[in-house]
């Protein structure tokens, strides 16, 4: 099964259940990223960041915070890692590192307030 979801900045996102497993391919795009979740689960995370505007983190609290920027802005992982390369050599970036702090010190704001 495969459902349409728009994100407030107005993305455009086919998700797709595999499993145990969704696929989220941005439309127009090649960009995919697959998460480990049930569609049913995205569904309900999506209601509530979408209809009772709960914070991307919030809401996806399960999902990595790369996943959760790509639903907020079409950058994947492996295009965030480019912009914010690993500082030590490895795989993970500084800035996931260093985003569950930054989340938690920054007033977010909502794009439809």
């Amino acid at each position: 099964m495969t459902i349409l979801r728009i994100s407030p900045r107005g993305l455009e996102f086919h998700i797709t259940e595999k499993g145990n497993q969704c696929e989220v391919r941005l439309i127009g795009t090649d960009k995919v990223i697959t998460v480990d979740m049930k569609l049913e689960v995205i569904s309900a995370a999506w209601y509530q960041w979408q209809m009772n505007r709960k914070h991307i983190q919030e809401a996806f609290q399960h999902l990595k915070p790369s996943h959760r920027e790509f639903l907020l802005t079409g950058i994947t992982p492996e295009e965030w890692l480019k912009i914010f390369p690993p500082e030590d050599g490895g795989t993970e970036s500084a800035s996931d590192r260093e985003y569950q702090e930054y989340v938690k010190n920054f007033p977010l704001s909502d794009p439809r307030d």
